[in-house]
């Protein structure tokens, strides 16, 4: 399964690390961004063992992952929003991709910004 730039960056830092209980939950609750979820029904819909549930939002709402209000949980909206970001870009990315490599110099050549040599370097 693939999976976002986002969650590629975060491989190995502070993010979500695929196939973890973190990434399941997110992914759930991704899925699902128009509710918020008790635990209880977080457990169910996506077999994460009930004592790893409770522990594994909290890492996500200190990270800005999750919101919490009372017993329910969701999916942040900055963390959905630049996930879509992430998404779009990508897929636009994809879509001008022409296979070859970027020419920076050629770019440069034609630039209106007097700096654009600095980003050949």
């Amino acid at each position: 399964m693939p999976i976002s730039a986002n969650r590629f960056e975060a491989i190995g830092e502070e993010g979500v690390t695929p196939e973890t209980n973190a990434e399941i939950i997110t992914r759930f609750l991704l899925e699902n961004h128009d509710q918020a979820w008790e635990q209880k029904d977080i457990v169910e819909r996506t077999d994460v063992k009930q004592g790893s549930v409770g522990p594994t939002l909290k890492r996500l709402e200190d990270r800005g992952v999750v919101d919490h209000r009372l017993k329910w949980w969701r999916i942040s909206d900055s963390y959905r929003t630049s996930e879509e970001a992430a998404v779009f870009v990508s897929e636009t990315a994809e879509e001008y991709d022409d296979g070859q490599e970027f020419d920076a110099a050629a770019w440069a050549e034609h630039a209106e910004d007097d700096r654009a040599e600095k980003y050949t370097e």
